[in-house]
């Protein structure tokens, strides 16, 4: 799934979801400047298309965050590929802001249960193995 995430500070995001937005920002830029066919209808591609400027102005705040967790970071993104009359600010709404705080935070919901799951199942198979 593509996912920019609405007003939400990268510092805000756990490493999954942060890792997870920098991947799919790159994945709006190759498609929108190599105008590559795949994933150019996606809902956040239409929504970026002529707002790179705000992509690339993202991508360094999540770069920026990666470095301070001491995370990898090898795919950096050149201004120069940033049309000149693409935007640089993307104003959210509140309610943009609202869905995604919420849509987050349900993830993050999921993510813990499905780890918790994993952690009972392999707790059981070490136990059976016995």
């Amino acid at each position: 799934m593509v996912r920019v995430w609405s007003g939400i500070s990268a510092s805000e995001l756990d490493d999954i979801h942060l890792l997870a937005e920098h991947a799919d920002l790159h994945l709006i830029l190759s498609v929108i400047i190599n105008r590559k066919k795949g994933y150019s209808k996606h809902p956040e591609v239409i929504r970026f298309n002529g707002k790179l400027g705000y992509i690339y102005k993202r991508h360094e705040q999540d770069v920026k965050e990666m470095e301070k967790r001491g995370l990898n970071h090898k795919s950096p993104v050149k201004k120069e590929i940033i049309p000149s009359n693409d935007l640089w600010d993307v104003k959210f709404t509140l309610n943009d802001f609202e869905k995604d705080k919420k849509d987050l935070e349900r993830r993050k919901k999921e993510l813990a249960f499905k780890k918790q799951q994993k952690k009972r199942y392999i707790q059981k198979k070490l136990g059976s193995s016995k």
